[in-house]
């Protein structure tokens, strides 16, 4: 049974940065301060994926139901997409604790469908992206409408959006890990710096290649994601590449790739703070990489990182 409290991340996820306890340390980009939560009031909102009366009447005459359970999106999540995604992490993990030494396959080829629909449904099912969906639809019809019409419409979509934010996280998913899966190569990063990979509410982060520059893509771009990544731990980073941009890289296709140098580092870490909706977190209260740079807000202005 769904609760109030429903996490947009999952705790399966991010218990792998509290050092097993059940708080975690977080920076908090809104509020531009560090603390240790619990777990439960992290990457989470109350009734984020319950369907409003409105929404659920909408599906029942659309789909002349009688009867619509309010929250079957975040019971979906719980009991059958978690779940799975829990077993590609932990499989991953692993593999990469028996072979890490051996220069061999951590990934196996049969494993990467089940690992990219994981990743598939964690880019799309957060708060970042539906807040991005929020506003790139207001943007879109004040270009056409007064200002009378654009609030009512966008009234109208925010009444709805629990219902619109499900329609495009289960449309794009299953496309998005096909692509994952037969279009990328994946490569396990594995961290020997000393500085911790961080990761946030917005965990899976990416990029497009304009002209051979990394720009990080933030929300949905026009076009198609050159690079993706996400932490499995402070210690190891998964990215995904697009074979046709990173054939360079084939020979580290499904294995481990060792990062000593820090920069590297760092471009994963500030890719995690501009990504994310609010919170980034990390293993320890080490978030001074991040500390004095500027970063995009939820409502996409700028702020700056101050930590005392």
């Amino acid at each position: 049974m769904s609760g109030i409290n429903q996490h947009f991340v999952p705790r399966l996820y991010l218990r792998k940065y509290t050092n097993f306890k059940e708080s975690i340390w977080v920076y908090d980009k809104i509020q531009n301060k560090t603390y240790n939560p619990g777990l439960m009031g992290v990457s989470s909102e109350n009734f984020f994926y319950t369907l409003s009366e409105k929404e659920i009447n909408d599906i029942k005459k659309e789909l002349l139901q009688d009867e619509i359970n309010p929250n079957f999106v975040d019971d979906l999540f719980t009991y059958e997409i978690e779940p799975v995604f829990n077993n590609s992490l932990e499989k991953l993990l692993n593999s990469y604790s028996k072979l890490k030494n051996e220069n061999e396959y951590v990934l196996l080829e049969s494993d990467l469908s089940q690992l990219a629909f994981s990743l598939a449904f964690q880019y799309y099912r957060t708060k970042s992206f539906r807040n991005g969906m929020q506003q790139d639809f207001k943007s879109f019809i004040s270009r056409a409408l007064n200002a009378e019409s654009v609030a009512e419409i966008g009234g109208f979509f925010d009444e709805r959006i629990v219902l619109e934010h499900s329609k495009k996280i289960f449309s794009k998913s299953y496309v998005l890990a096909e692509k994952l899966a037969n279009d990328y190569i994946w490569i396990l990063m594995e961290n020997n710096t000393g500085i911790p990979f961080y990761t946030s509410d917005t965990p899976v982060v990416a990029w497009v290649l304009d002209d051979g520059e990394f720009l990080q893509a933030i929300h949905e771009p026009p076009n198609e994601i050159d690079q993706y990544a996400i932490p499995r731990t402070d210690k190891l980073l998964l990215v995904l590449a697009k074979r046709e941009e990173f054939l360079t890289e084939i020979l580290n296709h499904r294995k481990v790739k060792s990062i000593k140098k820090v920069e590297e580092i760092e471009f994963y870490n500030v890719a995690q703070l501009h990504a994310c909706f609010r919170q980034v977190f990390c293993i320890s209260k080490d978030f001074a990489m991040i500390n004095g740079l500027d970063t995009i807000l939820p409502d996409r202005t700028a702020g700056k990182v101050k930590i005392n």
